[in-house]
């Protein structure tokens, strides 16, 4: 024992010197002073009781100073003595500083903030003081000269409540003076709050506003060297974690640090005995950890929570600059619902009706939500709006058992607060309803107080400019209804200028004798230059030939509306109504009020709606005609290539199947290219390089153009990997090249170039459809007449052809626009008259490792089979082409009608069918219903379903999807023995 005792003696006594040696300032030279105001800010700035100034602030410069060599000298009293002090020139730096342009003028702020703060109101822990309204005919403290002070007495005047302040030095003296009961209350910045509350009995009322920024400040134009270098410390130690800023802190968080600054130095030695001593008694250590645990979990769950309420404030402040109306509050209701852990949050507002109200920015976390309007009564809304916040922790649905909304959603817990419009009604509530039991009321009742302010704000806002939007679309006839004179029209100005139409009024000699902002904007004008003056003085004299009839017109007492077209340097050609209005004044002279607004953006979503209609009803004209023209051209391709291997047939006859051959092709390609224009063609995608492909499809370009028009091709240099079908894209650019060609009788060049362009969000907005991103691109330019607006406006419009009756079909360039939007694309024209035409075309990068289907197979004459097939097709030429075909090549078939009679073959010859080949869709049953009851009897059977209709109809009616073996039509011989030989092969 004495061994043990001897040891811990010499461990005590190393500690001991080591402790004095770390507190052993080291010697330096000659030190600049800084002389810094102190005043009670705790914990950011105070005197301790042994009379030394200690807190965060004094931390942060005390390590400045000594990086720097300074010697820090504090001239201590209240904020107004410091503030005297830095303008005299006694002290050099002010910390805790506000911004105002009153100090601006005597003060030089840093560019770095030391914290952001705000205000709150402190009250007695029993004190009933929950909302502002609360604080009529309230005593409140707040401190002398104070940013917080003063924010919280503009606030209580904007609300028009009465109340009485009391003035005093610091904050320290105001939660003294509400401990002794001399005030109701007092008004604090958040840290002293945060770190004193607990020491004064003292608790928030919840009330928290005006968030701001405070910064260390000199006198005007002294010390700017001091300032930038305080600024360069500050900026690199905010966004370093560990850095000597956030340890300070940590350190004086929740006033922790205070007692740890104030024990005496002699006194370490003596705590750290009896710590060691303490060791020994195992017991009572366990008992401290417990009690040193719950102290923990207390302040780690306010500190949780403080934070939250921090995040509100901040994310109110940051949402609020960027949004505004119903989007606002959805981000707000959103925010809420996070924060607080809750499935809904809302704004609700008092609808027109009484008794009546409709949500706003309803956020529900499942996703299924939108705002309603419902009725108050009965309802737990009703407690709240222009009463008091109300919180039922759980079983709020059977408090109240007529409100069908919490019935249906089964809403267990429901918080609210009222919000009041500026002056001082109820116009609505905030409010959250959870699933689960609410937890944490003082968190709940301090976040929807904090947002229920910006909340009231906007939705009183958003009410006045929907209020202010009726006037607008009302303003027009209720000119000409009241026929007000000209005083009255000029008291409407201060609407009329809110307008976002422009709004001006002529007399009798065609003379401006009002205009308002907008106008004045959007003819880029002043004031001067507009009032007073006549129309073709301001807009000049074509303009004013061609509204003047107009202008007559409406002096003789009619209403006139137009549409015209204006020509702008900077914004092109905008499409304008007008509305002219005869008014009278008092003297009963006519006056003109002209209300013009620019309707060009609604002119093109008008006329992109048309052209969509227009595609759509091409496309469903060619998913109609699709089934039943595939079936025609099966029929008559089956049997060409039949004769074509008929070796009896002379030369002459040979040929003529050839051409039959061909022409059923050809008429196969127009049902693909019309089914491609509805975008309803199967495609058959891959990586591709568009370099590479228009390098292959070169030499069919020039049989097209022919001679006399040269074809340059620039490709990019870097490879341009799109998903798409080859042969579909070759279409595109044979389309391409042979307009290029007819609009260059006499010859030119037809130039092709490829490139990558980044698409942003508002160009892909612009096209109505697409997603931003990068594409890769394709310009074909020709040399020839090019096209007037009417052309290029139609020019991908159905049907429609520049050429000669008979000269071609009007839907190459449909076709075109089909493929590229199928490949999720756009394309764009560009010609003038004389001056050539640009196709651009925009097709979207490849993903990274994207893969294309397989390749067709190849065609050559396929095995013999011996296999018993079961053919269901309801068109008796396509059912005997198939008979015919797999007869010849081995296989045995039995023939069913449609689905229902397939169903029976199948039974008939049960064991002995290897694969049922059928029509998709056929009367009665479809191909699918048919196989999925031929499955339930044989779990094995195998099919191939064929089809002439699109593969989205196919899709739609749940007969089709990705997983199953399909040969379009019309399909070549050839193709469906290889396809049928494939699944026999894979499937045995």
């Amino acid at each position: 024992m004495k061994r043990v005792t001897a040891r811990l003696f010499i461990m005590l006594t190393v500690l001991w010197l080591g402790l004095l040696a770390l507190h052993t300032p080291p010697a330096c030279a000659v030190q600049q002073t800084v002389r810094i105001a102190a005043f009670n800010f705790y914990p950011g700035i105070f005197k301790a009781k042994d009379g030394s100034v200690q807190g965060f602030y004094v931390d942060t410069l005390a390590e400045i100073a000594r990086r720097e060599g300074w010697r820090v000298e504090y001239v201590y009293g209240d904020w107004a003595e410091g503030i005297s002090r830095i303008k005299n020139g006694e002290v050099d730096l002010l910390t805790s500083v506000a911004w105002t342009s009153e100090r601006a003028q005597f003060l030089d702020y840093g560019k770095v903030p030391l914290l952001t703060v705000w205000g709150e109101l402190y009250v007695p822990r029993k004190a009933n003081l929950n909302s502002i309204k609360d604080v009529e005919g309230k005593t409140v403290a707040v401190m002398k000269r104070d940013f917080n002070g003063a924010s919280f007495r503009n606030m209580v005047e904007k609300f028009g409540i009465n109340c009485r302040f009391v003035e005093y030095g610091n904050f320290e003296e105001i939660f003294q003076a509400v401990v002794a009961g001399r005030v109701d209350a007092g008004v604090v910045n958040n840290t002293f709050g945060a770190a004193k509350q607990y020491q004064y009995g003292l608790v928030s009322s919840g009330i928290i506003f005006n968030p701001f920024d405070i910064f260390l400040a000199t006198g005007k134009g002294r010390n700017a060297g001091l300032l930038a270098t305080l600024d360069r410390y500050l900026e690199g130690w905010r966004g370093t974690e560990g850095s000597p800023y956030h340890k300070a802190l940590d350190r004086w968080s929740h006033g922790g640090a205070a007692s740890i600054h104030v024990v005496p130095g002699w006194l370490a030695p003596i705590l750290i005995g009896l710590v060691l001593f303490l060791a020994v008694a195992g017991i009572f250590i366990i008992l401290l950890r417990l009690q040193v645990r719950k102290k923990t979990d207390e302040i780690v769950r306010q500190a949780a929570d403080r934070k939250l309420i921090e995040e509100t404030l901040y994310f109110i402040n940051d949402c609020g600059a960027r949004h505004r109306g119903d989007k606002l509050l959805y981000g707000i209701n959103r925010h809420l619902a996070t924060c607080l852990d809750v499935d809904y949050a809302f704004v609700a507002r008092l609808g027109d009706e009484p008794g009546w109200a409709r949500t706003h920015g309803f956020y529900a976390r499942s996703g299924e939500g939108s705002d309603i309007s419902y009725r108050l009564a009965g309802t737990p809304c009703d407690n709240v709006v222009g009463k008091s916040l109300c919180v039922y922790p759980e079983g709020v649905t059977a408090l109240f058992p007529q409100d069908k909304i919490l019935r249906d959603l089964a809403v267990e817990g429901y918080a609210a607060v009222p919000l009041w419009d500026a002056q001082g009604e109820g116009m609505g509530l905030l409010g959250i309803m959870s699933l689960a039991p609410l937890r944490n009321r003082p968190l709940i009742e301090t976040v929807l107080g904090i947002a229920s302010s910006r909340v009231a704000q906007e939705l009183e806002a958003m009410h006045q400019l929907s209020r202010l939007a009726e006037q607008n679309a009302q303003q027009a006839n209720y000119i000409s209804e009241k026929r007000r004179s000209e005083e009255q029209l000029l008291e409407y100005q201060k609407v009329v200028e809110c307008s976002r139409d422009l709004v001006c009024v002529l007399d009798r000699d065609y003379r401006y004798r009002m205009a308002n902002g907008t106008y004045l904007r959007y003819r880029d004008l002043t004031l001067e230059q507009v009032v007073g003056r006549t129309v073709p003085e301001v807009v000049g004299e074509a303009y004013f030939a061609k509204v003047k009839h107009h202008l007559d017109a409406c002096l003789a007492g009619q209403s006139v509306r137009f549409e015209t077209e204006e020509a702008y340097p900077d914004r092109g050609v905008r499409v304008i109504s007008v509305t002219f209005t005869p008014v009278e004044d008092r003297g009963g002279n006519t006056r003109i009020a002209c209300v013009i607004s620019d309707e060009t953006e609604k002119k093109h979503l008008e006329e992109q709606l048309r052209q969509s209609q227009k595609m759509e009803a091409i496309g469903h004209l060619a998913g109609g005609i699709a089934h039943d023209f595939n079936n025609i051209l099966t029929v008559i391709v089956g049997y060409g290539n039949f004769l074509e291997l008929d070796g009896s047939l002379g030369r002459l006859q040979h040929d003529q199947v050839g051409q039959i051959i061909a022409a059923a092709e050809r008429g196969s390609q127009l049902t693909r290219g019309l089914l491609t224009f509805s975008r309803k063609q199967v495609m058959n995608p891959r990586v591709l390089d568009l370099n590479v492909l228009v390098g292959q499809v070169q030499k069919f370009l020039l049989r097209i153009i022919g001679e006399d028009v040269e074809l340059q091709f620039t490709p990019a240099r870097d490879p341009l990997n799109v998903l798409a079908d080859g042969t579909q894209l070759e279409q595109v650019l044979m389309n391409l090249a042979t307009n290029a060609r007819d609009a260059m009788p006499d010859g030119g060049t037809l130039t092709i170039e490829t490139c990558w362009q980044q698409v942003d969000e508002a160009y892909a907005r612009s096209q109505g459809y697409g997603a931003p991103g990068r594409y890769a691109c394709i310009l074909v330019s020709d040399s020839g007449s090019g096209m007037d607006r009417a052309t290029r406006d139609r020019i991908f419009e159905p049907f429609f052809s520049t050429k000669a009756v008979g000269k071609g079909t009007g839907l190459g360039m449909s076709i075109v626009y089909g493929i590229v939007k199928q490949h999720k694309g756009f394309i764009n024209v560009y010609s003038e008259p004389g001056e050539g035409t640009t196709f651009k075309i925009y097709l979207p990068e490849a993903a990274t490792g994207a893969e294309g289907h397989a390749s067709e197979p190849d065609l050559a004459v396929p095995e013999m089979g011996t296999e018993t097939i079961l053919v269901a097709e309801d068109d008796a030429s396509v059912r005997g082409l198939v008979e015919t075909l797999l007869k010849k090549y081995g296989y045995q078939v039995v023939l069913a009608v449609d689905g229902g009679d397939c169903v029976r073959k199948f039974l008939e010859h049960r064991g002995k069918i290897d694969l049922v080949l059928m029509d998709v869709i056929m009367p009665g049953k479809n191909g699918r219903e048919a196989f999925e009851e031929i499955r339930r009897v044989d779990p094995g059977a195998r099919v191939l379903y064929s089809s002439g209709y699109t593969a989205d109809f196919m899709k739609t009616r749940g007969v089709l999807d990705d997983s199953v073996d399909l040969i379009m039509k019309p399909v070549q011989p050839m193709a469906l023995l290889h396809k049928v030989r494939a699944v026999l092969d894979r499937a045995g």
